[in-house]
């Protein structure tokens, strides 16, 4: 099953929306639970989003002001309902989104798959870490941004969610890696079964330190 989900990067889109990254991953756990764009706000209990998500239950509500300032979500007595925008969004897997939710990095690591789906291959080949950094509306100085995009481009390629070509360059007599999108996938094998705990369990030996407790 596939779901329409928000897109938005700091250099090519219209209505940049900037969240935190507690904010965002409130925003595309709610996507991964809705039906028909509903949330009961019986189901899920805030203490098990809290939980789930790692978040303190300030955080939780400061992050819902976020989503309600930038119309991501609308408040009502008894339910939530998730807004779809009309420009920038994807169509993702449902299985897919909520496997990437159990990774470490949750937040970037959707954002930038979403913006490789978005783009296909045309706005993509020989970038940098640095312009990973740029799209994510990170500080491309620092450079515990781009160990963040390598952890990301690690996991999407060990998934086989992307086939990615990596060169290392030479600029000023120091050397980079410049890397292309040759394809980006929305689906592949890992995400057949129906059960989270299976596919965690499939997902390659070396990145399975990086995801969480299917069970949590």
């Amino acid at each position: 099953m596939k779901i329409k989900i928000m897109v938005t990067e700091s250099l090519y889109s219209n209505n940049v929306v900037k969240l935190t990254d507690a904010q965002w991953r409130l925003y595309y756990y709610f996507l991964s639970i809705c039906e028909d764009n509903f949330i009961c706000k019986q189901n899920p209990k805030i203490k098990h989003c809290c939980e789930i998500l790692n978040l303190t239950k300030p955080t939780y509500y400061n992050a819902i002001k976020a989503l309600l300032k930038y119309n991501l979500i609308t408040d009502y007595n008894d339910s939530i309902v998730i807004n779809k925008s009309t420009d920038d969004f994807v169509n993702i897997e449902m299985s897919v989104l909520k496997v990437l939710l159990h990774f470490s990095k949750t937040a970037d690591l959707i954002r930038l798959y979403l913006m490789f789906l978005k783009f296909g291959n045309t706005k993509i080949k020989h970038f940098t870490k640095r312009k990973i950094a740029d799209l994510l509306g990170h500080n491309s100085s620092n450079e515990e941004c781009y160990k963040s995009a390598e952890h990301c481009l690690n996991i999407l390629q060990d998934l086989k969610l992307i086939d990615l070509t990596i060169e290392e360059k030479k600029c000023c007599g120091k050397s980079y890696n410049s890397y292309t999108v040759n394809k980006v996938y929305e689906t592949n094998d890992y995400f057949n079964s129906d059960k989270l705990s299976d596919i965690l369990n499939n997902i390659p030996n070396e990145i399975k330190d990086w995801a969480a407790d299917a069970d949590r």
